[in-house]
């Protein structure tokens, strides 16, 4: 990564301007779900030596929510 903290911005084309604009009126599962779509092999969260990209956190959020409405738990 560059210096600067910006090589993503440039190589995926993200503006953070244009995206708070954009986003401000999402849920957090909609901005993960968005983010998975445009930066799906890019990292999402990097913890010690392991990587996961924005698509394999929203499968694994999506699991978990599954999972948690199976159990009974609703929204609210």
């Amino acid at each position: 990564m560059g210096g600067d903290g910006l090589a993503c911005c440039r190589t995926t084309g993200y503006n953070p301007a244009v995206m708070k604009e954009q986003w401000s009126f999402l849920s957090l599962p909609e901005k993960l779900r968005a983010s998975a779509k445009q930066f799906t092999d890019h990292p999402a969260i990097i913890y010690n030596d392991r990587t996961t990209t924005f698509s394999a956190f929203d499968e694994r959020t999506d699991h978990v929510a599954a999972s948690l409405a199976a159990r009974g738990i609703q929204k609210g």
